[in-house]
C-alpha cells in the first residue's frame, strides 16, 4: 500500500513563499484501521525523537526538527535524500533543478529568487548524508519499503496575492495547492492508498473540496469531527482514503517528512530573499524570517530602502 502525506509551511507569514508539499512512500502492508508505522518499520535509519543514531534520518514535526540541534542539517539531508529515492537519480546540485525535480515549473517572478547561482548542500555536509542515504536504502530495501513520490508546490509571494485577490480567502488558495498534490497522488497510486493531510484552521468538512478535484469519484463521508475528518473512495485498484487530521505529522510519517520538505525550501527561500536585500542595503538591516511581528520590524527598519529597490511592496508583502 501507498501511505502518503500532505503539509505545508509558510502560511501565517508576512513575506517569503507559501510551500505545499507530499511524501509517498510504498511498504508491504494492506490497509486496516491503523495507518502503518513506517518510522518503525525503518528504525534504526530513521529516528523520531532525540537522540539521533549516527547517521540516521531524524524525521518528525519540522518545526520540532528545526529548534534541534543540528536541525538545519536534517531539513536539509531529508529533502535532499527523498528527492533522490523519488527521482532515482543523483541529488540535484543547484536549487532551481532541485525545486524542478520537486515538481515546479512555475518562473520567478521576484528578482530574489533567482536560484539557478544557490547550491546544496548548504548547512548538512555530503558525506554525512551519503552515510544516511546508505544507511535508509539498506533499510528500505530489507523491509520492502520505497519512496513513491516526493513533489513540492512553491507559491511565492506575488503568487500567492495574485491568487488570494482571485478568491478572497488565503484557506482556498491552500486548500488548492493541497488538492494539487492529492491529485498527483491518486494518479500514480494503482493500489491502496492513505493519505495524511495535516489540517491547517478550524475547517471540519473537505467533501466539496473532494468532488471538486474528484469530479467523477462517490466519496464515503466516514467521520468529520475537529480531530479528523476521513474520507473513502472504492477504486478498482484498492481504497484510497484521505485523513484531515490535527497534527498530523505526528500521526504519520510520510506527512512528517512532507512538512519537513516544506520547512527546508522555505527556509531556503528566506536565504535567498535575506541575501538579496542586504545586498541592496550593504546589511544594514537585520534578517528575518518573515513572520508576522519580525516582518513588521523588518518593514520599519527597511522603509528608508524600500522605494528605491526592487518591485512594488503590494507585489511581494502578502496582503493576508
Amino acid at each position: 500500500m501507498i501511505v502518503a502525506g500532505i503539509d505545508e509551511a509558510g502560511y501565517g507569514p508576512l513575506l517569503g513563499p507559501l510551500v505545499v508539499s507530499t511524501v509517498a512512500i510504498e511498504c508491504p502492508q494492506a490497509i486496516s484501521d491503523r495507518i502503518p508505522d513506517v518510522a518503525d518499520m525503518l528504525n534504526p535509519a530513521v529516528a523520531v525523537q532525540p537522540p539521533i543514531p549516527h547517521g540516521a534520518l531524524f524525521v518528525t514535526d519540522s518545526k520540532v526538527v528545526h529548534r534541534s540541534q543540528n536541525g538545519l542539517h536534517h531539513l536539509e539531508a531529508a529533502t535532499l535524500i527523498a528527492v533522490e529515492l523519488a527521482g532515482g537519480g543523483a541529488t540535484p546540485m543547484r536549487l532551481d533543478d532541485l525545486a524542478k525535480a520537486l515538481g515546479w515549473t512555475g518562473d520567478a517572478r521576484l528578482p530574489w529568487y533567482d536560484w539557478s547561482h544557490a547550491v546544496s548542500p548548504l548547512w548538512a555536509s555530503a558525506d554525512a548524508i551519503s552515510i544516511t542515504r546508505s544507511m535508509l536504502w539498506g533499510r528500505m530495501a530489507s523491509r520492502g519499503v520505497r519512496m513513491a513520490l516526493a513533489r513540492s508546490v512553491l507559491m511565492d509571494e506575488a503568487n500567492f496575492n495574485h491568487q488570494v485577490s482571485k478568491t478572497l480567502n488565503k484557506a482556498a488558495v491552500l486548500s488548492s495547492c493541497g488538492m494539487q498534490l492529492l491529485r498527483q497522488i491518486a494518479d500514480q497510486s494503482a493500489g491502496e492508498t492513505w493519505v495524511v493531510v495535516d489540517k491547517n484552521g478550524a475547517r471540519d468538512r473537505y467533501l466539496d473540496l473532494l468532488m471538486r478535484t474528484f469530479p467523477d469519484v462517490i466519496w464515503r463521508v466516514c467521520t468529520e469531527s475537529s480531530a479528523i475528518s476521513r474520507y473513502e473512495w472504492h477504486r478498482p485498484g484498492g481504497l484510497f482514503r484521505v485523513d484531515f487530521q490535527q497534527k498530523g505529522e505526528l500521526a504519520c510519517m510520510a506527512t512528517a517528512w512532507a512538512s519537513m520538505i516544506c520547512k527546508y525550501l522555505r527556509e531556503r527561500a528566506m536565504e535567498q530573499f535575506n541575501d538579496w536585500w542586504a545586498t541592496q542595503t550593504g546589511g544594514n538591516v537585520s534578517p528575518t524570517a518573515g513572520y508576522y511581528t519580525d516582518a513588521q520590524r523588518w518593514l520599519s527598519e527597511m522603509a528608508p530602502y524600500l522605494e528605491r529597490y526592487g518591485p512594488p511592496q503590494e507585489q511581494w508583502v502578502r496582503t493576508r
